[in-house]
């Protein structure tokens, strides 16, 4: 019985290798910041006001009209991100952003 069981397992380990396999994870769009996938599949479909997909070259984000907020947000963060700016307190909101009915005015 053993030596049944270890040779299926082998069958199993050995037939798997040689597959190509292939994830198949979200579209990416071309962003590293979203390689990992898109957990509420967001879209760039303006008319998908709660889901909203926002891509940026340093960040990627789903952004809800209704609340007025982001759902997620994605980024890569590595050395090469890093500089010698200081830090500034230079926030304001985003004109890619789908206004809402309380901010349009």
């Amino acid at each position: 019985m053993r030596s049944l069981q270890a040779f299926s397992l082998s069958v199993l380990l050995v037939g798997g290798c040689g597959q190509n396999t292939t994830h198949n994870l979200d579209n990416d769009y071309g962003n590293a910041n979203i390689k990992l996938g898109n957990p509420s599949k967001a879209t760039t479909d303006v008319s998908n006001v709660d889901n909203y997909l926002m891509l940026k070259p340093e960040y990627v984000l789903s952004y809800s009209k209704s609340r007025n907020l982001a759902n997620w947000a994605s980024w890569q963060l590595n050395r090469s991100w890093m500089g010698d700016a200081k830090r500034q307190n230079n926030f304001h909101p985003d004109p890619g952003a789908i206004k809402s009915e309380s901010s349009a005015q």
